[in-house]
């Protein structure tokens, strides 16, 4: 493969990337917060659950991406944002409130 050939390559897949990250981020804004908020607790903690927490910006979502220590207040698991998180001031949807 030629160097140019790369390149266009790269480039095009480089706007595909880009404009995925605008479609994920335009459905992310568009997500809104349940009525049903409770506490989470250590079972909760599992990959794939959605977490809310709330700052001074107000309400926030991140997605648990990996499970460190269930039983820690603050080193629980990583969230899609590479952050670290603990179960303090978390919430989760009251899954058995939902049909």
């Amino acid at each position: 493969m030629q160097g140019k050939l790369f390149i266009e390559i790269k480039n095009k897949m480089d706007l595909q990337i880009k404009n995925a990250y605008q479609t994920i981020e335009m459905a992310k804004a568009s997500v809104v917060k349940p009525n049903d908020l409770i506490p989470i607790e250590p079972k909760d903690i599992q990959i794939g659950v959605i977490v809310w927490g709330v700052n001074d910006e107000g309400w926030y979502w991140h997605i648990i991406e990996e499970v460190h220590n269930p039983n820690s207040d603050c080193k629980t698991y990583c969230a899609d944002d590479g952050c670290r998180y603990g179960l303090n001031g978390k919430f989760v949807e009251n899954l058995s409130t939902i049909d």
